[in-house]
């Protein structure tokens, strides 16, 4: 798909969520973590980077806590992307409410799981919303 294509298609999910944009069939060569505090997820194609960012209701703050690359490496075509899904609610000495949400992005080389959390008083949550997009050239 051409990155102008590519452009338009992606102006119109702004601030969707990771399963809502059409990925099934790109070709994913790369993912990292960036960002102040690892807020933001980078995923690398073809032709550029797709940017999402966490997201955190009033009086809470989100991160990506780490990623799982594909077993096999990358150059992965994508063919699902899974719901975002809270797993497990905790609290602990620095946190009094600590949510753990997880999505996976299914390829050809394996899975891409995306741990990210929610830190708050118990009544906020979090999210992993699309930034931007940045094409190459």
């Amino acid at each position: 798909m051409a990155a102008g294509d590519l452009n338009l298609m992606f102006e119109k999910h702004s601030w969707g969520s990771l399963d809502s944009l059409p990925l099934v069939g790109m070709v994913l060569v790369n993912a990292w973590v960036d960002g102040d505090n690892n807020t933001e997820l980078c995923l690398a194609f073809e032709e550029g980077v797709l940017v999402f960012e966490t997201e955190a209701d009033c009086c809470s703050s989100s991160w990506i806590e780490y990623l799982d690359h594909p077993a096999n490496g990358y150059d992965a075509i994508i063919a699902e992307v899974s719901d975002e899904s809270e797993y497990r609610m905790e609290s602990d000495e620095r946190h009094e409410c600590l949510r753990y949400y997880q999505q996976v992005i299914k390829t050809t080389k394996g899975d891409l799981v995306i741990e990210y959390r929610n830190s708050s008083n118990g009544y906020y949550g979090g999210a992993l919303r699309f930034k931007e997009w940045k094409p190459f050239g």
